[in-house]
């Protein structure tokens, strides 16, 4: 295993000792690595767990990709690491003072937890005791606020990692058992790239006259994962499709998405592949494979690269009907991660990297923000705007940027808004009067957004609002399963509704502030709450569009309004028959998807059809036979 790690880890030997050195007293309290993805970052903190475990110190790693980013849920996992039961920082606190070596937190692809960025900074920091450190890895350089806030020049320390010098790649090709000149070529071409200097490896080992022309350096990864899997058996190369669909790989969802052969097989082959790790909850492909080999199934076979996922959906909405809260942040990642749409997927994980942060206002920030109302609204609204501020001051955020405050934004629960507000604000007044003709059950949270303004540009698109929302997305984690509806209002819908109406927002009639007409909108995540809401975006993107035919919940057709029950084989044969609507599934795969088997009986097929023919009604015309090859369900 030391051989291992070392052939993993040539050419940062610097970095290692840097890190290693500075978990002594007086090195830096914090540490942030950050580089592309593939740059080696996971497998440096291995390394350090390793050097700092043989020295007396203890590494508490934690994988940010596997826990829903709120701070109750990070505490819960750094818990079970620790092995204590941890609800608050008071507890952490206690927890650590009371080990006999001290620790070091470590979290790993920490561009997840951009939502609660400024909770770890201005809040965990603070508990840890003074032996303690926390080493943060990801793909974004830290946001300033990071090292504007160090209490020391030495609190704050940033290592980036780029790629490796010429000498190193070429020696970590000879470790993987490349001879000299296939090394230096390779090394060459991979340009010091850690994750392409592997796939080489691989490549070259596995096809000795590998040859790629120095011409196409800038776009070797992206060949050499092509050879790499074109190198691989038929099934693995399905499976690995497969997989690069799913945010991470299970039994089941490997059961739904391929039919060719048992899951169980399927899931061995994944795990052997070197580029795989077995994860918490699953198998887990490295993300920067992962993403070229899910381009070239999409480019390639856009067909089935759609089929994966909508079998992927039909999973996933089947195992939400029975997941704890513990387990919903698992689901949601996965129901995000099937969804493409740019403005969700940066809503929730930005490609960006977002250098404003977000945080609760204090008394401080109170010229600036009236300052930037002032400047950006009528008179009339920027006095209500200072009646909130005034009243319910618990409800704005304040964004930074390195120029000092940004932007602001004003959230909270429609119960929560003081009386006085309620009175005086027409929005407040237009959103409670739609709320009573659209009640909501009791016990669901009405979230309000009254406002949110940038110092430059106003309601207009920018980096302080994008910020502003992804930290909106952190309450919308902390409220679920019981968060209903979000109201806020626009005075210039134009440049936002087309995006607002297809994820679901819908406006009202527009309300009078001072003279000035500003636009209300409500979101109703419905009974599922945000990830109902999530689900059902998924849905519409995939072109799943016959949820009114089936209620899978309810294990019922509707047809016409009228609810028909199946069975369970029927259920299962009318999802599949959906999820590849308007294509052929192979009697094959119906015994593989439905039965869970590859031998056929008698004519278990025909009757579970005809079965269902009959129940389909006035809808049975859409359900073909397709000779010698399988049915078909058209779509209505």
């Amino acid at each position: 295993m030391d051989e291992g790690r070392a052939y993993r880890l040539v050419g940062r030997e610097r970095e290692l000792e840097r890190l290693a050195s500075g978990l002594g007293a007086g090195g830096p309290v914090v540490t942030f690595v950050h580089g592309a993805p593939g740059v080696g970052k996971s497998a440096l903190l291995a390394a350090l767990a390793a050097r700092a475990s043989a020295g007396g110190v203890d590494v508490a790693r934690i994988e940010c990709r596997d826990v829903e980013p709120t701070p109750r849920a990070f505490l819960a996992a750094l818990g079970r690491v620790l092995g204590s039961e941890l609800d608050d920082l008071g507890r952490l606190s206690a927890a650590l003072a009371c080990r006999e070596r001290p620790v070091v937190i470590a979290l790993d692809t920490y561009e997840r937890f951009r939502l609660i960025d400024r909770w770890l900074r201005e809040e965990l920091v603070s508990t840890l005791p003074t032996d303690g450190k926390l080493v943060l890895a990801g793909r974004d350089a830290p946001l300033p606020a990071w090292p504007l806030s160090a209490p020391s020049p030495t609190f704050f320390a940033q290592l980036p990692l780029g790629r490796l010098a010429d000498a190193d790649a070429v020696a970590f090709l000879r470790g993987a058992g490349l001879a000299d000149g296939a090394a230096e070529r390779l090394g060459r071409l991979a340009r010091g790239h850690p994750l392409t200097l592997r796939l080489a490896a691989a490549a070259a080992l596995a096809r000795p006259e590998l040859d790629i022309d120095e011409q196409a350096a800038p776009a070797v990864f992206e060949a050499l994962t092509r050879l790499y899997v074109a190198d691989l058996p038929a099934p693995t190369r399905r499976a690995l499709d497969a997989a690069s669909v799913v945010r991470r790989v299970t039994l089941p969802l490997l059961a739904a998405m391929l039919t060719d052969e048992p899951a169980e097989r399927a899931f061995e082959r994944l795990s052997s592949l070197p580029f795989v790790e077995v994860a918490r909850d699953g198998l887990v492909l490295h993300e920067a494979l992962q993403e070229a080999i899910a381009r070239r199934l999409r480019a390639t076979d856009p067909e089935r690269y759609r089929c994966h996922r909508t079998l992927a959906w039909r999973q996933l909405r089947r195992e939400a009907r029975a997941i704890t809260r513990d387990e919903l942040w698992r689901y949601t990642a996965d129901m995000l991660y099937l969804i493409e749409h740019p403005v969700v997927r940066e809503a929730f994980f930005p490609a960006s990297s977002q250098r404003v942060s977000v945080a609760p206002a204090t008394q401080a920030d109170t010229a600036d923000m009236l300052a930037i109302a002032r400047a950006h609204e009528p008179a009339p609204e920027a006095e209500l705007l200072e009646s909130w501020l005034e009243l319910a001051q618990d409800a704005w955020r304040v964004a930074r940027g390195e120029a000092g405050v940004s932007g602001f934004a004003i959230l909270t629960t429609i119960t929560d808004i003081p009386a006085t507000i309620r009175q005086a604000d027409p929005a407040v007044r237009a959103w409670r009067e739609h709320l009573r003709a659209n009640p909501v059950a009791p016990g669901e949270i009405v979230l309000v957004l009254r406002r949110w303004l940038d110092r430059d540009s106003g309601e207009a698109p920018s980096p302080t609002q994008a910020a502003l929302w992804l930290d909106i997305k952190r309450t919308y984690m902390e409220l679920r399963p019981a968060l209903r509806r979000l109201y806020m209002v626009l005075r210039n819908p134009t440049p936002y509704l087309p995006v607002m109406v297809e994820l679901g927002f819908v406006p009202f009639d527009p309300v009078d502030v001072g003279g000035t007409t500003f636009q209300p909108v409500w979101l109703d995540f419905g009974p599922g709450s945000v990830d109902g809401w999530l689900a059902g975006l998924a849905a519409r993107e995939l072109g799943v569009n016959d949820t009114r035919l089936l209620d899978p919940e309810a294990r019922e057709l509707v047809i016409d309004g009228r609810r028909v029950p199946l069975t369970r084989i029927e259920l299962a044969l009318a999802e599949l028959l959906l999820a590849r609507a308007g294509a052929v599934a192979s009697r094959h795969e119906i015994l593989r998807t439905v039965w869970r088997t590859d031998h056929e009986g008698s004519n278990v097929i025909e009757a579970a059809i005809g079965s269902l023919r009959r129940k389909l009604g006035p809808e049975a015309h859409r359900l073909e036979t397709v000779r010698g090859v399988g049915y078909r369900l058209r779509a209505g």
